[in-house]
């Protein structure tokens, strides 16, 4: 086969990554289409029907939502299923959280109904975290600011021992699950969690009702599973939970806290440590009027905690577009269980999605057929630790290895501009979709608005790192399928995350003010699934990754440096030079096959392209976390959501494990090596080695 160089065209509207000429026009009449659909008022009102009432994963209200939405998409022309699992979930039967000494005094353990919208359901107000141990606990509390490492080392030196205490640490920073673990693995008896309005209240701003703010009474519900560990079902890993699959008993389940745990609000942490004495340590106070103090003491604590542990049934409703080639597909999801009414989280995201469904069922009544299929995915259980997704993906692992070509994500986000995080492969289709689609406050494209907050000038902004937290994490970390997170933020305020004041009313007045910037994020993802859908050869760009990579490696080489541990990069440099040539060679081919030269690319390259992400990943997984198979990236341990590139090298120079880092090093280098073997496939000749 002969490679020549085809020498790229400026970008101008009549250009679309990976359309040939002949094949723009359609394109641009089918986007131009769809971009008309979706509507604020479409998107508004289907977030005050998602939210109208209470709907946590595993109970009937649930079910009967999923139905709902089954019905809907079906009656816009999809092909329907629900699949059903069965995880280990557990639901609140009683908290009782109260100060036995110096004083006695009992503390909100339920939120009030918010006003219109709220949730007003007794069975599911319990303020309570998820997966936290059953049992009652009484000892000495002691403050320890953010419950981080940082935070330990600085009691350590203060000589202050969180041994058979309580421990009292307020929420930012990382993940509530870390946070637990943290203390568990400290010897902790118990965990109490609050939001300092520093971050999260008054200090911010006015609180509701007459501001964005949480009050002094309302809590941060949750789930504590190490995530950073596995998702999914705590029993099933790397398995989906039904029947038939062998299920560890729940004591083996090593993502799982085992010390009670619950969550207050900042007036009760106030009467808290008011009543501690001890040490103010520097950077462990807040906002509230007060004295910061370790203890321990003499506040004494009692935290009750009980909840029904059940494989409960969860559904998740999967809407497909068939496409010509149905072995290929493109996957648009959000979740739709809610702590409580969910008006921001999850449903916002939610009324994005079913715009987009909205819109591509238009284009399907015209006669249009897609490509590639499309499928809109609406999870369950997401809120337990992004258990409906996982579990699908386990079940689908193989075929989704295979044949999905691409995995768009959204959640909860707040008015603003655009803001994506994923597989760097896929910059320019998210910057070339961006530029078709106006911002609905300053009418220029949401390009512009992008690449004026990165200051990235006229040229494209990197999209940022993935970690976990949501949907995306079983489709990239675990199946390697390339995976988009899409949000938006900057004019917004969501400040009530998981209380029962996040309602439809609530995001409708602060969230995302009259839904105006829903249809705006459903036109821009659908764009870029219409091209992912419809392209002649798939726009993976994996130069981009390369350069990524490149600077991880230069991250991992001066954090060496500054452990004093010594370093050498020289075989991951080589390595990722194959793999950039493989990506250029790649990157002609597909030119040559969209300009006509070579008539054969666009078929290779629609096979292989998707792929490379999949050959990144280790079979064995990361040391300590097999679940995880991409040796690139993942969430990290301390953060329990933030992305690590280059985890088990970073965590290994932490340790200053030279063994684990030769280790680490050379798994790395495999990976890049199987995803240039996978490029050079592409292109029909081996990148120099």
């Amino acid at each position: 086969m002969a490679l020549l160089v085809v020498c790229a065209a400026s970008p101008s509207r009549a250009q679309i990554p990976g359309f040939a000429g002949r094949s723009i026009e359609a394109q641009r009449a089918l986007e131009d289409r769809f971009l008309s659909i979706p509507s604020d008022t479409s998107a508004l009102r289907a977030v005050r029907w998602l939210a109208a009432a209470p709907h946590l994963a595993g109970t009937p209200e649930m079910r009967v939502l999923a139905d709902s939405l089954a019905g809907l998409l079906g009656g816009l022309g999809f092909d329907v299923r629900i699949e059903r699992f069965e995880p280990w979930l557990p639901h609140p039967v009683h908290v009782d959280v109260r100060m036995v000494a110096p004083e006695a005094r009992s503390f909100a353990v339920r939120e009030p109904p918010a006003g219109s919208g709220a949730a007003d359901t007794a069975a599911v107000l319990w303020n309570w975290l998820a997966y936290a141990g059953n049992g009652t606990v009484e000892a000495p509390v002691v403050y320890v600011n953010y419950g981080l490492p940082d935070d330990y080392a600085a009691l350590d030196r203060a000589r202050i021992d969180v041994r058979g205490r309580i421990v009292l640490a307020r929420l930012g920073r990382a993940f509530r699950g870390v946070k637990v673990a943290e203390a568990e693995g400290r010897g902790a008896a118990g965990v109490l969690l609050f939001p300092d309005p520093s971050g999260d209240g008054f200090a911010a701003g006015d609180t509701l009702p007459g501001g964005p703010f949480r009050p002094s009474w309302s809590v941060q519900r949750g789930t504590l599973m190490a995530m950073w560990r596995y998702t999914g079902d705590p029993l099933t890993p790397g398995r989906p939970a039904v029947a038939g699959e062998p299920r560890l008993d729940p004591s083996r389940a090593t993502n799982l806290p085992r010390i009670p745990a619950a969550t207050i609000g900042y007036a009760d942490a106030q009467a808290l440590l008011q009543r501690l004495d001890g040490a103010e340590l520097q950077g462990f106070g807040g906002a509230l009027p007060i004295r910061y103090r370790t203890g321990p003491g003499p506040a004494r604590v009692r935290v009750q905690v009980e909840q029904s542990f059940e494989q409960r049934p969860i559904h998740n409703v999967i809407a497909t577009l068939p496409g010509a080639d149905t072995s290929r597909s493109i996957i648009i999801g959000n979740h739709v269980d809610a702590w409580l009414s969910g008006g921001a989280d999850p449903h916002v995201g939610t009324a994005v999605v079913l715009e987009i469904a909205r819109g591509l069922a238009s284009l399907a009544r015209d006669g249009w057929r897609p490509r590639r299929s499309l499928v809109i995915a609406l999870w369950d259980a997401e809120e337990f630790g992004v258990i409906g997704s996982t579990e699908w993906v386990e079940r689908h692992r193989e075929r989704l290895s295979a044949g999905a070509v691409a995995y768009f994500n959204i959640d909860t986000y707040t008015a603003g501009t655009l803001d994506v995080t994923g597989s760097p492969a896929l910059r320019d289709l998210v910057w070339s979709s961006a530029r078709v689609v106006a911002d609905p406050v300053t009418g220029r494209t949401l390009a512009e608005e992008w690449a004026a907050r990165a200051n990235s000038g006229e040229r494209a902004p990197e999209i940022g790192d993935i970690g976990a937290g949501s949907d995306w994490t079983a489709f990239l970390h675990h199946a390697g399928v390339p995976s988009l997170q899409w949000t938006m933020n900057g004019r917004g305020r969501y400040a009530v995350y998981h209380s029962a004041l996040d309602t439809h009313d609530y995001a409708a007045q602060f969230v995302d003010p009259g839904l105006k910037h829903a249809p705006t994020l459903a036109r821009v993802m659908g764009v870029a699934a219409l091209r992912l859908a419809q392209a002649d050869v798939l726009p993976f760009h994996y130069a981009r990754y390369a350069d990524r990579i490149e600077r991880y490696i230069t991250d991992r080489e001066t954090q060496a440096r500054t452990a004093g541990i010594g370093f050498d990069a020289t075989e991951l440099r080589v390595t990722l030079d194959r793999f950039r040539s493989a990506a250029g060679l790649a990157d002609i081919r597909a030119l040559n096959a969209l300009s006509g030269i070579d008539t054969t690319g666009a078929a290779t390259l629609d096979a292989v392209l998707p792929r490379v992400e999949t050959a990144f990943l280790a079979e064995e997984g990361l040391p300590g976390r097999s679940w995880y198979r991409h040796p690139l990236n993942a969430p990290g341990a301390d953060t329990g959501y933030d992305a690590l590139p280059l985890p088990a090298l970073a965590e290994s120079i932490a340790r200053r494990d030279g063994a684990a880092m030769r280790r680490a090093i050379r798994q790395v280098v495999e990976s890049l090596r199987r995803a240039a073997i996978v490029l050079e496939g592409a292109t029909g000749r081996s990148a120099p080695r």
